[in-house]
């Protein structure tokens, strides 16, 4: 798993278009205050790790001292990705282990993010 954390005054996205592996979605945009936002690659195999995913989001969202964290797929992180299913799955059970939301997946996204400027406000783990 690849995690870039941007603790954010503000996050905003807005779907543009599907791929073929998106999610179905009741809403086309989302819009956070005051959140950790957590953009995130799911790889081969994490499905083992979500326990050790887990505990580094845990920190991260109490050291950037947020109640709000947003999981975004983004695939972007590496080359080396994880099947749709296995993937969607890691989301799903990471959501359950650290409580936050999630954007959709599968989609191309615009979006708008004010990060804050403190030492520990953009911060990458791999995991």
């Amino acid at each position: 798993m690849k995690i870039l954390c941007l603790d954010c005054n503000s996050f905003s996205f807005q779907l543009d278009h599907p791929t073929p592996v998106a999610e179905k979605v009741d809403s086309q945009s989302g819009s956070y205050a005051d959140a950790l936002v957590a953009f995130i690659a799911i790889e081969p195999g994490d499905s083992k790790k979500t326990d050790d995913c887990a505990r580094v989001l845990k920190e991260l969202k109490e050291k950037s001292g947020n109640s709000n964290l947003l999981l975004n797929p983004f695939a972007h992180l590496s080359s080396e990705l994880a099947k749709p299913k296995e993937a969607i799955e890691v989301l799903d059970s990471l959501c359950k282990k650290v409580p936050c939301k999630r954007a959709s997946f599968g989609w191309y996204k615009s979006f708008t993010v004010s990060v804050k400027g403190h030492a520990n406000s953009q911060i990458f783990r791999s995991v």
